[in-house]
């Protein structure tokens, strides 16, 4: 039996389970209204109060009191409100939990059941009552309860000392139902991959998935051994279902490169990669009205537009150019927000972004008076960039000098936008978090200053500093 059929499901649920705790829960409103060091800080602190709790005779009885009840039902329904099936494992461990609540001088009287019902439960009846329902559920053929298998049953039975027939089963039947499982859940695949391709909306990723899938479930010395008939399919339709699917990911794909080329951002990659796709289904470019030197136009556009928006952001420097970190809602996950205040605010080289453009013309096929500059204009803007980085970053250093970094981390914190999430850490790397951190190597940080007043051909005096201010603030970093 493959496992594919479960575990992706099975892990999303114990996801879902924790996103759905108290405790996480207080933790994303933490950080969402604290927006500070302070709120991981808090998020640990009832952390370990919910620890005590949990730990507390108090709280070992109440556990015992929901084992008891699931170990009657034979289930229990999660937090998202699906219903959970016991299996052996579980009920050694609600039976253990049962146990510990014992220990700590809870009486069966209050954990609301019997000495000789939890003897029964040990002896088996938990096992049983589970094993029935499971049973009931597999003769039902519910494809969404993924978590139900003939082996299930097998494992509580023999855990449990009972017999199959006890229940009403056999080996047979139990094997006979995980089959027709098998082959619905398959044919559940087989159907959706067809109303994919039929509403446009399959990608070529799908097809290769459900070719290598076809293969698996078919291969005679598998562990399915399926015929496309089974599937409530043929060899041929599903042939003919991958073609269409990768035809119109084709087609998919030519307008995204045609996207990617009036903005700039089309690479060789994605032409290489859309001539091997029209290959491998046995067609031509002329067949999707593409010729070589239409791609090869695309790529040329894309470059000259490229240099463009390179020669716009050179022409106007500002602190995003200059190497302030990208911060996106809801996917940005930062090690930890000393890290972060740490990383702002590095400059960037107007001779770097000089280079791309060169590089970009050159792609291209044109000159710099074809995108509306010269050597003359880019040079000044080298010189201005430098003077640009060299100002910003001395701002940085004073910024660092005169601002206590609770301060800053605070002011880093309100850069987050609603939604941006910080990775759970543990009491030790909190701990770290809230010690001092070591001062910047500001001997380095001053060198690049001068590295692009260099360049620039000017003095500390052009950027409204000195060389008194620079040991000024040397003085008041590595002090504060």
């Amino acid at each position: 039996m493959s496992t594919w059929l479960w575990v992706l499901p099975a892990f999303f649920l114990g996801l879902s389970l924790l996103l759905r705790t108290k405790w996480f829960q207080l933790f994303l409103f933490r950080l969402r209204y604290g927006k500070n060091k302070a709120a991981i800080a808090g998020f640990f602190s009832d952390l370990r109060s919910w620890r005590d709790r949990y730990d507390s005779p108090a709280g070992k009885l109440e556990r015992a009191r929901e084992a008891v009840q699931i170990l009657r039902a034979g289930h229990w329904v999660n937090r998202g409100g699906s219903i959970v099936y016991l299996r052996h494992d579980h009920i050694e461990d609600y039976l253990g939990t049962i146990t510990e609540a014992l220990e700590t001088g809870s009486s069966y009287r209050r954990m609301r059941t019997t000495k000789e019902e939890v003897i029964g439960f040990r002896s088996g009846e938990a096992h049983k009552a589970s094993a029935r329902l499971q049973l009931e559920l597999l003769r039902r053929f519910e494809r969404h309860w993924y978590s139900i298998w003939g082996d299930n049953v097998v494992r509580l039975a023999e855990t449990g000392g009972f017999a199959l027939e006890e229940i009403g089963t056999s080996r047979a039947e139990l094997e006979a139902l995980d089959r027709e499982r098998s082959r619905q859940t398959c044919q559940w695949f087989v159907d959706h991959f067809r109303s994919l391709v039929l509403e446009s909306a399959s990608h070529v990723d799908d097809a290769d998935e459900m070719e290598g899938r076809l293969k698996q479930w078919t291969d005679p010395a598998g562990d399915y051994c399926f015929t496309y008939e089974d599937l409530g399919t043929t060899e041929k339709e599903c042939s003919d279902l991958m073609y269409r699917a990768r035809l119109h990911k084709i087609q998919q794909s030519i307008v995204w490169i045609r996207e990617r080329a009036m903005e700039g951002t089309l690479s060789q990659f994605w032409i290489g990669n859309l001539k091997k796709q029209v290959q491998e289904i046995g067609l031509t470019l002329k067949d999707f009205d593409l010729t070589e030197p239409e791609l090869d136009g695309l790529m040329r556009a894309s470059s000259k537009q490229s240099a463009l928006m390179a020669l716009e952001s050179l022409r106007t420097p500002d602190e995003k150019w200059f190497g302030a970190i990208e911060i996106k809602p809801g996917v940005t996950w930062f090690l930890e927000l000393s890290h972060l205040e740490e990383s702002l605010g590095l400059p960037g080289d107007p001779e770097k972004v000089v280079d791309r453009i060169r590089c970009n013309i050159e792609e291209a096929g044109c000159v710099l008076a074809d995108i509306g500059t010269s050597e003359e204009e880019l040079s000044e803007l080298v010189r201005k960039g430098c003077l640009f980085a060299a100002s910003f970053l001395l701002e940085r250093l004073r910024y660092r000098a005169s601002t206590p970094r609770e301060s800053r981390l605070q002011a880093t914190a309100a850069m987050l936008p609603e939604g941006a999430r910080l990775p759970l850490m543990t009491s030790q790397e909190v701990a770290e978090l809230q010690k001092p951190v070591d001062p910047p190597p500001f001997a380095k940080y001053v060198s690049i200053i001068r590295c692009y007043l260099e360049k620039a051909g000017g003095t500390l005096g052009d950027i409204g500093s000195s060389e008194e201010e620079i040991v000024q603030l040397e003085s008041a970093i590595y002090v504060g």
